[in-house]
């Protein structure tokens, strides 16, 4: 993962926080923060070569809208 992934997540979350959307990032990107390096994988198994970002926001409909 390069400084651009890094910076496209910087990017998003500031965008989230900015508008007040309750977030949090899980998967991955949560455990690699911690300190474990897990890579995306493909459907094979194999390492995957676009990265992905999972995170979840709180369902209420407020949080929803903001998030719209």
């Amino acid at each position: 993962m390069g400084k651009n992934y890094s910076n496209n997540i910087i990017s998003i979350c500031q965008t989230l926080h900015k508008h007040g959307v309750a977030f949090l990032i899980v998967g991955g990107v949560a455990i690699g923060f911690y300190g474990y390096a897990r890579p995306s994988m493909d459907s094979s198994g194999k390492e995957s070569e676009k990265p992905d970002f999972d995170f979840w926001y709180n369902p209420t409909y407020d949080n929803y809208y903001r998030f719209l």
